[in-house]
């Protein structure tokens, strides 16, 4: 429903009669009744097609209030207000990202991040896009395969990901010190 006031412009969509009744992990249909389920699916064949019919233009952007109202429907209750920015930069709907790294001269400042969960991996995203030199280094034995020696597979944009699960195993210049160490070359396996 919310993507289809982006993409309509409309947002009497959802100050109607079609709305969740609560939100729970998971619960991606938001506990509405099979009626309600199915006029949405009509509505949205409507409101898509005639997306597509008009040639499927840049949505416009959503305001403050609005997504605030949005917000509130989804989960079904009210939100404070300065939740609006964080959700806004977010989404980037101006489409422009305000966490975008800029400026920094990356010559000789190269990074080290420590682990390759979701933050490490995000570090590694922001520092490519900058143009910084980075390696990775998960910190955790990343497969009891080989003994924990694993490497995570892949590339950064001048440095590889690598595994300090052994203990002779540390990184110089995007790559390994130990010449017994694992090759970390991209591959095509999952």
């Amino acid at each position: 429903m919310l993507s289809l006031v982006h993409m309509s412009g409309d947002p009497d969509l959802i100050r109607g009669e079609l709305k969740p009744a609560g939100l729970f992990l998971n619960e991606v249909h938001g506990y509405m009744s099979e009626e309600d389920k199915s006029a949405v699916r009509k509505l949205a064949l409507e409101v898509i097609a005639d997306y597509r019919d008009r040639g499927c233009p840049e949505p416009e952007p959503i305001g403050p209030e609005l997504l605030l109202e949005m917000m509130q429907w989804l989960v079904c209750e009210p939100v404070p207000p300065e939740y609006v920015p964080m959700l806004l930069e977010e989404m980037e709907l101006d489409g422009k990202d305000s966490r975008a790294v800029r400026g920094i001269p990356a010559d000789d400042f190269p990074v080290v991040v420590i682990g390759c969960g979701e933050s490490g991996l995000l570090a590694g995203i922001r520092l490519k896009e900058a143009g910084i030199p980075f390696t990775i280094i998960e910190k955790n034995a990343v497969s009891a395969g080989r003994g924990g020696r694993t490497p995570i597979r892949g590339r950064g944009s001048t440095s590889e990901i690598t595994s300090t699960a052994t203990a002779s195993s540390r990184p110089i210049n995007g790559r390994t010190s130990s010449p017994n160490s694992p090759s970390c070359r991209p591959t095509s396996k999952p």
